[in-house]
């Protein structure tokens, strides 16, 4: 009997009027109720009945409708499901079947047969498996459990945000997950797309055959990610995956973008395939044993990537580091299968390979045949800051104006060094060579010198192939880069050397390295070498994968050990979470110099600098050029506390001015100016040519004349001293090169006592302190600061002897005594110490002088002649532990001329110029002038 009404599983239910109309095989009855319309599930045989709904009770057949569009639903709670059960299977046909559970449960397997079927659950349990036939299907699931999903054939859709599947997901084509949990998931057809981003799948996914996509961003996956033939895509940006990815035959790509863990093995499979690691560290790569590349010609870039395990790198034919990705090189890269038998490594403008401490290295998968390596960024064997590593090409080597960084104890020969070895290949490109000291205090070297480079089994480099990046010197030597060695075999090895080695006849002639601008603008101030990026940490060991509790379906295939449990959804177990990478900046250059070195001699036609010449010797050391610049400010200083102090006459005028101030006190002033050059004998015989500025000031402050004619003043002084020059010397093999400018301030306060007898006779004695500083800066813009003060005592005399018409010969002797004490410092290569003898310094003279009257003003004029004697002394500084000494002393002659104006009785002006040369010992040519003014009341 039917009722074109609604219709229910067991009868009909009127919302309106709450009529009932229950039904049996034998018997209608209509019933009236006042509650809540229910349908009993144990009343379910009424045959092609298309829609059925089971609130309550148990059948306990099986329920089948082979034809038309069926419907089966069970309620939620809030409208009167929750305790139905088919206790068999059900059975719908061809139509367009709906199954929508939101409680209860079926004891058995449902099958939607064939048709574009639907089946929603929100909660309740089919214990066994669900199939959904031939048609274009959809399953919809938030909650509940089933034992496995079959979705047949045609395109159907899945998804999943909640409840569980027990076993299997099979034969489904367009998936999304974003949470629950499945025991397993096989899309066995064509063209699959499974989307997860939450949930767990216990065991593994697998899609089959055509161009499948899987996508992975959060959840867990306990097995394998497998895909069979075509040109698959798998891309994980988080979660983790338990097992490996398998990729298969086909062209396929994979890409692993920010976040996520993979437990296994990434194998990419035959044919030619593509990788993208991004912005992934060490503790999203650190449990994943190898990524391999397959047979096949494969593609492997890693974008923003900072990762130790070169190792598990295999059988790629092209890998790529770029967006400042940080490599560490602690085993071997092989590139290449067994197929193509080698492959190529490619370093980007900003990106790091790491060598140090574990002597990497790169190879071909075949013996015999060359890998290659180009570099435009770093190869970094500096990170660990201790010498000796290799870094080891086993092939060709290309640099793109990128950079190697070397640990070097800047020794003499055969210092401890990093080293670049190239083994069979040919090294070419332009490379710049960073070199970090460490704990080498700079030394001569005498044969091939400190071995950088290394050409093996044949391997050549061209000339142009390596140049330092900026200045390397240690102590007091500068270091330059050599292609080859002065020993038999090692023209293709490139050394640090600090000599010029003129080889034995019939050996090659080295090739200096030409100079490379640096990849980058150097800082300023200037420092080298730049402390490298420090290397990232070790592997940490990775936690174990969660494996979720084992759960069996009912259905035999597979067979699972353990019955079906309605549980609520679990939550998985969160991954590690992802160290997000830190901010990795370009990799620096080795600080350049603000300028370049002048070349060596034997590598240009001309002088670098006017003047200069080679040194000659078979072994000639290459001093760095602020050795001499150093070298002097100790004689400088001496020479400027001695011009400071001056003589009597050049402070104050002549001794009668002193005369008639009697008791009188008196003030006096100066200013004075030279042009000088002097040389200085010794290990680098460094030049001054420059000037000198000066101004003093002194009062009298106290003064007695006795009844027999003799005049005492006592008086005090300050005076303010520049000099500032040009610095020539022996450095890069060059005599009498440019090397850097001084410039040097004296601030001295002394006392003096000056006594004058009745025939004018004069004795004066001074002491004074002066108070250093300034600076010494090279030519490249590297320097010191100065700091230290010094000593000066004089004492001289002179004796007036008349002769005809006012004039008068007065013999004068002077004797000086000297002290200075530089401050120990260090520069941007050693420290920087002085040690300065004591200087006694002597002087005798005569003076002529006349009395001359013009109008109202009476004028002095006279004539001097003074030789000049240093009693030779040495100047040490010392560069770490090398000492460079500086011969002082040697005799000059002096000559020169000068007026005293008496302007009045209380004011008087004095004047003086003159030329000195030298004599003997250092070379010395100066102009003076000096300008004085006495004042009394």
């Amino acid at each position: 009997m039917r009722y074109p009404t609604r219709r229910r599983l067991t009868g009909l239910a009127l919302s309106s009027t709450h009529l009932i109309l229950l039904i049996s095989a034998s018997l209608a009855v209509v019933v009236w109720h006042t509650g809540e319309a229910r349908a009993d599930c144990s009343a379910l045989n009424v045959p092609n009945l298309d829609a059925y709904t089971c609130d309550f009770g148990t059948y306990a057949g099986s329920l089948n409708d082979p034809t038309g569009n069926n419907t089966l639903l069970f309620p939620t709670l809030a409208n009167g499901g929750g305790t139905g059960v088919i206790a068999g299977n059900v059975v719908f046909g061809i139509g367009n079947d709906l199954i929508e559970m939101h409680t209860g449960r079926i004891d058995g397997d449902v099958d939607q047969g064939a048709g574009a079927d639907r089946f929603v659950i929100t909660g309740g349990v089919v214990v066994g498996n669900v199939q959904q036939g031939a048609g274009i299907d959809d399953f919809h699931m938030t909650g509940g459990e089933i034992g496995s999903l079959n979705q047949g054939d045609n395109r159907d859709t899945f998804f999943m945000s909640g409840g569980r599947i027990i076993d299997a997901f099979d034969d489904g084509d367009v998936a999304t997950m974003t949470g629950g949990r499945i025991g397993r998931v096989n899309m066995k057809l064509d063209n699959n797309i499974f989307d997860m981003s939450g949930g767990i799948i216990d065991r593994n996914l697998v899609t089959g055959f055509g161009d499948d996509i899987i996508i992975l961003s959060a959840g867990t996956i306990g097995g394998n990610i497998s895909v069979s033939g075509g040109k698959d895509s798998v891309t994980v940006t988080g979660g983790s995956v338990g097992g490996s990815v398998l990729m298969s035959a086909g062209e396929d790509r994979f890409v692993w973008d920010g976040g996520g863990i993979i437990y296994g093995t990434i194998d990419m499979g035959a044919d030619n395939d593509t990788a993208r690691l991004a912005n992934l560290t060490n503790a999203n790569m650190g449990a994943t044993p190898a990524i391999t590349g397959g047979l096949g010609v494969d593609s492997l870039v890693l974008d923003h990537v900072a990762t130790p395990g070169v190792s598990r790198f295999q059988a790629w034919e092209s890998i790529a580091l770029t967006n400042a990705s940080q490599l560490i090189f602690d085993g071997t890269l092989v590139l290449g299968d067994a197929g193509t038998g080698t492959g190529a490594l490619s370093i980007d403008q900003t990106s790091i390979v790491y060598g140090g401490g574990f002597n990497g290295a790169v190879s071909a998968a075949i013996g015999g045949q060359l890998a290659n390596v180009s570099n435009a960024g770093r190869i970094d064997l500096s990170n660990n800051g201790a010498a000796g590593d290799r870094f080891t090409i086993n092939g060709n080597y290309v640099g793109n104006n990128g950079m190697v960084m070397l640990d070097t104890v800047l020794g003499a020969d055969n210092s401890a060094s990093d080293r670049l070895v190239i083994s069979g290949g040919v090294a070419s490109g332009a490379t710049s060579i960073g070199v970090v000291n460490v704990g080498g205090a700079g030394a001569v070297t005498n044969q091939d010198g400190i071995q950088v480079v290394q050409a093996i089994n044949g391997a050549t480099t061209s000339n142009g192939a390596f140049a330092l990046g900026g200045p390397v010197a240690a102590g007091a030597f500068e270091y330059f880069l050599f292609k080859g060695g002065v020993s038999a075999g090692s023209g293709e090895n490139w050394y640090l050397r600090s000599t010029l080695v003129n080889p034995p006849a019939g050996a090659p002639t080295p090739i200096l390295a030409p100079t490379v601008p640096p990849l980058q603008p150097s800082p300023e101030p200037p420092v080298l070498p730049p402390d490298p990026t420090p290397a990232p940490p070790p592997p940490e060991a990775q936690p174990a994968p969660p494996v979720p509790p084992e759960a069996t379906p009912a259905d035999p295939d597979p067979v699972d050990p353990a019955p079906p449990v309605t549980i609520t959804d679990p939550v998985p177990e969160a991954p590690p979470a992802p160290m997000v990478p830190p901010p990795l900046v370009a990799p620096p250059a080795p600080a350049a110099a603000p300028t370049q070195l002048p070349p060596l001699p034997g590598t240009t036609a001309f002088a670098p600098t006017p003047g200069a010449t080679p040194v000659a010797g078979l072994v000639v050391p290459l001093y760095r050029v602020e050795v001499p610049t150093y070298s002097a400010l100790g004689p400088s200083a001496r020479y400027l506390g001695l011009a400071t102090l001056g003589t009597f006459h050049e402070r104050r005028g002549r001794q009668s001015l002193l005369e008639q101030e009697q008791e009188r006190p008196g003030l006096w002033g100066r200013v004075f100016g030279q042009d000088v050059e002097m040389k200085w004998d010794g290990t680098v015989a460094p030049t001054f040519d420059g000037n000198l500025f000066g101004f003093q000031a002194g009062a009298d402050v106290a003064g007695w004349e006795n009844e027999n004619g003799h005049t005492d003043r006592l008086g005090v002084f300050a005076g303010v001293t520049s000099m500032n020059g040009n610095i020539r010397g022996q450095a890069l093999g060059w005599n009498d090169l440019g090397v850097g400018k001084v410039g040097i301030n004296g601030t001295s306060l002394g006392a003096y006592w000056s006594h004058v007898g009745p025939e004018g006779w004069y004795l004066d004695g001074v002491a004074m302190g002066t108070w250093y500083g300034g600076n010494a800066t090279s030519v490249r813009g590297v320097g010191i600061g100065l700091d230290g003060g010094g000593l000066t005592l004089s004492l001289e005399g002179g004796y007036p002897i008349a002769l005809a018409d006012g004039w008068r010969l007065e013999p004068q002797a002077q004797l000086i005594w000297q002290h200075i004490g530089l401050n120990s410092t260090e520069d941007r290569f050693s420290p920087v110490s002085f040690s300065l003898d004591d200087a006694v310094t002597g002087r005798i003279g005569v003076r002529l002088e006349g009395d001359v009257t013009l109008g109202d003003i009476a004028l002095e004029p006279y004539l001097k002649a003074n030789l000049w004697h240093g009693f030779g002394g040495t100047d040490t500084v010392s560069f770490g532990g090398d000492a460079i000494s500086t011969a002082t002393g040697g005799t000059s002659l002096e000559l020169g001329g000068g007026v005293v104006a008496r302007l009045s009785e209380t004011v008087s002006l004095f004047a003086t110029g003159d030329y000195t040369t030298n004599l003997g010992g250092q070379s010395q040519h100066a102009f003076e002038a000096n300008i004085g003014l006495s004042i009394k009341w």
